[in-house]
């Protein structure tokens, strides 16, 4: 007898969080937030994403023409939300350092970026959550899309075809020591 289409998809997601319990920090995603900062893959975690991400490609993405969007999961859908962030758009490496300490003060502001064909990450916008900080956007963007350049993942291949990333979203919070000295080790 068939299983219907929602206990086939919770059995599969069942079968992608037990590969992926070795990955750190994998219940500390948000709903709608990618890990951009908060850890990378190792190469046997981004070898294993890749052997995982054909059973969950049409589960997590939709897909048209030579890019696909990451689908947006409902805030009680949060281990699957988690999974599928992990499986494609968790970098493999980056810099070690984004913003030296500047003037600009500490902020938190979300961005928006594009994971490419061949695994890189480009910048789209930013949004910037403190009033006094937006007068430096232009430099902030300048900051960030040098930063996404360095940023690598695994390419997302379907059928033997690479597939962008276009709507991927991660929060981010700067604390500038200089304007902060209490906070010295949080970056």
């Amino acid at each position: 007898m068939p299983l219907d289409p929602t206990t086939r998809f919770r059995n599969i997601l069942i079968i992608l969080f037990c590969g992926f319990v070795s990955f750190p920090a994998l219940g500390d995603q948000g709903v709608l937030q990618c890990d951009l900062f908060s850890g990378q893959l190792t190469k046997e975690g981004s070898q294993k994403s890749i052997e995982m991400r054909p059973k969950a490609n049409k589960h997590c993405l939709t897909c048209d023409g030579g890019s696909c969007a990451l689908k947006t999961w409902p805030e009680n859908n949060t281990q699957e939300a988690a999974i599928c962030k992990r499986l494609y758009c968790t970098p493999t490496s980056s810099p070690k350092e984004m913003f030296s300490d500047n003037s600009w003060g500490s902020f938190e502001a979300d961005i928006f970026f594009e994971i490419t064909k061949n695994g890189r990450g480009k910048f789209k916008s930013v949004v910037i959550k403190d009033k006094k900080v937006r007068v430096y956007k232009k430099e902030i963007e300048k900051t960030l899309t040098k930063y996404l350049r360095g940023v690598r993942f695994a390419p997302l291949k379907i059928d033997g075809e690479k597939f962008s990333v276009t709507n991927a979203v991660s929060g981010f919070e700067y604390v500038n020591r200089k304007t902060n000295p209490l906070q010295r080790d949080d970056y």
